[in-house]
């Protein structure tokens, strides 16, 4: 299943994730984690740092 191949929409800081019931559980559970990790850390290693008054890191 390519995440290309599905509809998305901006859901801020959010995640839902609706998967259709063929598609097969183990490669999920196994590797969506991961992939949402380093995809994460990508974005934030190029966006610009966050300031407290913008709403820096929370707690």
């Amino acid at each position: 299943m390519l995440l290309e191949d599905r509809q998305r929409e901006d859901s801020g800081d959010g995640l839902f994730v609706l998967v259709p019931p063929d598609c097969a559980e183990a490669p999920l559970v196994e590797v969506l984690p991961g992939a949402l990790v380093e995809a994460v850390r990508g974005h934030n290693d190029t966006s610009p740092a966050r300031s407290a008054a913008g709403g820096g890191a929370r707690r």
